[in-house]
């Protein structure tokens, strides 16, 4: 599993981050920039599918518009998020950080494999 491509895709698909294509000298840069006020700055994409705090910036931005529901089964984190009462969005690992990720990219309609 490549943890910066996941930590990448809940930056763009979930928390809203945007990629900006820079020319420096002389290469082209695609990065990540998160919006703080009116501009977008340039910040370290925090690792969302390995560390439980940036995961659960996660669950405090999705439980706007989703019902986020976790629990441990089997030595297995499961994550669910309904938008409403037929659709549920599950992602599941041993790693809660990671459940978290894959729950809330299929809640955005991102189907991520591990």
């Amino acid at each position: 599993m490549d943890n910066k491509k996941i930590d990448n895709l809940v930056a763009e698909k979930v928390m809203g981050w945007r990629w900006f294509h820079t020319t420096c000298r002389k290469s082209a840069i695609h990065r990540l920039r998160i919006k703080e006020g009116a501009s977008y700055i340039e910040k370290k994409v925090p690792a969302y599918s390995s560390d439980v705090v940036a995961a659960w910036d996660i669950m405090e931005k999705l439980k706007e518009n989703f019902h986020p529901s976790i629990a441990e089964c089997n030595k297995k984190w499961v994550v669910c998020m309904w938008p409403d009462k037929q659709t549920e969005a599950v992602g599941e690992s041993e790693s809660m950080a990671l459940a978290i990720c894959l729950a809330a990219l299929k809640a955005k309609g991102v189907n991520y494999e591990v």
